[in-house]
């Protein structure tokens, strides 16, 4: 393939392309070019993330290779327009950088544990895990506009698509530790925690309660009563105060993705503001298919649906946890954790995991959109391969590994290869400058893609992750024999009974299922399913994998725990909130009403060990000072 391997001094292994093979137009003989991120050293592309700088936004030529020279990505304050490849974006407008810079004033406002937090490295171009996890988004875009219900049922093709997957080394629970020399580890062994896959923990999150029962949370479907009655969980309304909200949604069109044709990836890779495009069927309905899940997602913030299910949670006269004072209620302006400080919270971890997340970027943290690694998959398989330079063994071997991807009845990038190619963005698309014979590009369902930034640290997985665990620790999720406490025995026993969407998802249906029932869901697993919800939402879309949406959401529950032990810091009553994390550890936070909070970890276990968990790093203190 014209490469070689060789050694540095200090023990890594890098790929340096061999000079004598073709260069792509506009580079120097020699270099190492690094295909659509932007870095130009075979050290970076291969060491760690070997594209840690996002082009998004910056000019590419058309194979997509970020042009030499213009290294920083258009700020929000570019103005003009300027021409693209699709006839109908000429003079369309650049779109606006969702990132932004840490904030010195923000940084210092965050819990002294949460500025240390980190994450271990993505996993690497070529890994099994990255392959699988890409191979897992083709799957979620191909039965993007299945229902759920029938999805768990193995519908629609769902088996055999869980089949197919199962082929892969990572997806293998026979095969060894896949990548064990690439992978990095924690203390619970890879990274990537999963499910053992069937068709009912397809697409599912690791964390208690998230693969028992219907696909989409409760708290993401039905509504309560209201002050003044006439209303009932099935219609969907979520009253507080005066206002009221619907649960519906407003439907993307069905079967419409983006992106899958060339010259308008390149439109969007490039800058161009094609959110406008996006196409909406007219109606309204409730969350029935990962299309419709997406949608919520895009519709609203992230924090949005954890407001929702505290308001749901006190109509149900759902009890605060036990160690809380009386007479707390969640309800009510009680010390230490009053009404207030619940929505309060539920804000701050929001704004916080934009700063965690600038964070990250600030140590050169990210990997490249998985729509770029649609289109990277692309270039190899139809020819175009020496046009990646040192990264051409790397992508090739990812392809070789999502090939594996198929069963003798099934074969998922072939299924992909048949999507439609249909430009959405109408105009007289330009085609590539080479011969498309094999279509990989990742369908996304959103028109404007990915967010111009790197596609590590998830900011709605981080915030799901966050809220989740505010509801879980300030709510009583455990009997008095610390058994899991069922939906039909919180509060008043209003969410007893199980809904979910019927065929089209016109209305909510009680569904009948034993194992659905309301004595068989927790309210932890469906705090625990609606933070995977909100995280796998952006999944769904195509704009990140799972293993980010996982870590993101295990950061964000480390936020949380910090926010949370300020509080009891400050607070002159002693009090004291149990829950589990998303690893099923048994968590205690306390404050002894003196300036002083502490995190437990049940059985022993070193709590230092567990906040740095993620990166297998120790933490040099845990608990918080006296505050003078």
């Amino acid at each position: 393939m014209g490469s070689r391997i060789w050694k540095s001094s200090g023990g890594e292994t890098h790929v340096r392309q061999n000079t004598s093979e073709a260069q792509p137009s506009g580079h120097q003989e020699g270099e190492c070019v690094a295909p659509l991120g932007g870095a130009t050293n075979d050290v970076t592309l291969v060491r760690g993330p070997w594209a840690v700088v996002c082009s998004k936004g910056q000019d590419h030529d058309d194979y997509g290779l970020a042009i030499p020279g213009d290294g920083a990505l258009r700020s929000t304050q570019a103005t003009g327009t300027r021409r693209f490849r699709t006839t109908a974006l000429d003079g369309a407008s650049w779109a606006a950088l969702k990132g932004s810079p840490p904030n010195t004033t923000a940084r210092e406002a965050l819990p002294k544990q949460v500025l240390g937090l980190d994450v271990a490295p993505e996993p690497r171009l070529g890994s099994d895990q990255l392959a699988a996890e890409m191979a897992e988004l083709y799957a979620m875009a191909i039965l993007r506009d299945k229902p759920f219900e029938e999805l768990r049922d193995g519908q629609h093709g769902a088996a055999t698509t869980v089949h197919a997957l199962r082929k892969m080394s990572w997806f293998d629970e026979g095969a060894p530790t896949p990548d064990r020399h690439m992978q990095p580890q924690t203390s619970e062994g890879p990274r990537g925690k999963r499910n053992r896959l069937s068709p009912q923990s397809l697409f599912r999150a690791a964390a208690p309660g998230c693969a028992v029962g219907p696909y989409v949370s409760q708290f993401l479907l039905i509504g309560n009563s209201g002050l003044t009655g006439g209303l009932t969980p099935d219609m969907g309304f979520v009253t507080f105060g005066t206002q009221r909200m619907s649960q519906m949604i407003a439907r993307h069109v069905s079967g419409v993705d983006y992106m899958r044709d060339w010259a308008e990836w390149l439109d969007v890779q490039d800058g161009a503001d094609t959110a406008s495009a996006q196409a909406f069927d007219g109606t309204r309905g409730f969350i029935c298919t990962p299309r419709d899940l997406s949608a919520r997602m895009r519709q609203s913030a992230p924090e949005e649906p954890f407001v929702t299910a505290y308001y749901l949670l006190l109509a149900a006269e759902a009890a605060a946890d036990d160690g809380l004072p009386e007479p707390t209620s969640l309800r009510s302006s009680a010390p230490p954790l009053t009404a207030a400080d619940v929505l309060s919270l539920i804000s701050e971890a929001a704004s916080a995991a934009q700063v965690l997340l600038a964070e990250q970027a600030a140590r050169g943290r990210g990997r490249l959109q998985p729509e770029v690694l649609g289109a990277l998959a692309t270039l190899v398989t139809n020819g175009e391969g020496a046009r990646l330079g040192a990264a051409r063994p790397l992508v090739e071997t990812h392809v070789e590994k999502l090939e594996a991807a198929a069963t003798a009845n099934f074969d998922l990038l072939e299924a992909v290869n048949q999507m439609p190619t249909t430009g959405q963005f109408g105009g007289e698309p330009k085609g590539p400058p080479f011969q498309l014979s094999r279509n990989l590009m990742l369908p996304m369902a959103f028109a404007e893609g990915a967010p111009k930034e790197a596609a590590f640290g998830a900011r709605q997985a981080t915030v799901a992750g966050a809220c989740a665990t505010l509801l879980k620790a300030m709510f009583k999720i455990s009997t008095d024999g610390a058994a899991p406490l069922t939906l039909d025995q919180v509060g008043t026993g209003t969410l007893g009974t199980t809904y979910v969407p019927n065929g089209t998802g016109s209305c909510l249906v009680a569904t009948t299922a034993p194992e659905d029932a309301g004595s068989q869901l927790t309210l932890q697993g469906e705090l625990n399913k609606l933070a995977a919800n909100v995280a796998l939402a952006r999944s769904f879309a195509g704009i990140h994998t799972y293993g980010a949406s996982w870590d993101a959401m295990r950061m964000g529950e480390r936020l949380a725990v910090g926010l949370l032990l300020d509080r009891l810091a400050a607070s002159d009553q002693p009090a004291s909130l149990t829950f589990e994390s998303f690893d099923g550890d048994a968590l205690v936070l306390s404050g002894d009403g003196q300036g002083a909070a502490t995190l437990l970890v049940e059985g022993g276990a070193d709590p230092s060990a567990w906040w740095h968990r993620l990166n297998g790093e120790v933490a040099q203190h845990i608990e918080f000072p006296k505050l003078s």
